[in-house]
């Protein structure tokens, strides 16, 4: 979760948008980030005890339950699927800096997810996509994820 921190207090977002918060893991560090930053909104999209993925089900709490009180003025929570609640978001927020995605990890909502958050993106934006290997290799979603971007962002890289 360091790496949230690190991209959020270097990269400057003003806009950062994450799809399963779960309990505020994930969040809390790029929350952190925004706070020292001193700018910009982390909307976090979240289907709470709704969900329909076996591997993102509350177990203890709320989504968000863990993040610190005092970073929740710069988190914003959107109760519900990323089917319905994604698109509306981004018609709101126009660009975004940061995606990270850790909601269903089926391929069907990953491509959709990717597939909306492309029409919202600018040069310096940044993907992320957690849990993924199991499904796939590497290659595969490198492939996909050139196959999503390739008008905006032809060049794509992992860290193996």
């Amino acid at each position: 979760m360091l790496i949230f921190y690190c991209i959020s207090i270097n990269f400057f977002a003003d806009n950062i948008i994450e799809t399963g918060t779960q309990n505020g893991g994930s969040a809390q560090t790029m929350l952190y980030g925004l706070y020292k930053n001193g700018k910009g909104v982390l909307h976090s999209i979240d289907s709470g005890d709704k969900s329909t993925d076996d591997t993102h089900t509350i177990t203890i709490g709320s989504p968000g339950e863990k993040i610190t009180e005092f970073l929740k003025e710069r988190w914003k929570l959107h109760l519900g699927f990323s089917y319905d609640e994604l698109r509306p978001l981004l018609d709101d927020v126009k660009i975004v800096d940061l995606f990270f995605h850790d909601s269903d990890h089926s391929k069907k909502c990953i491509e959709f997810e990717f597939s909306e958050i492309v029409k919202n993106i600018n040069e310096n934006s940044l993907i992320g996509l957690h849990d993924h290997y199991g499904q796939w290799d590497s290659q595969s979603i490198l492939n996909g994820f050139k196959q999503i971007f390739a008008k905006k962002r032809p060049n794509t890289h992992s860290q193996g």
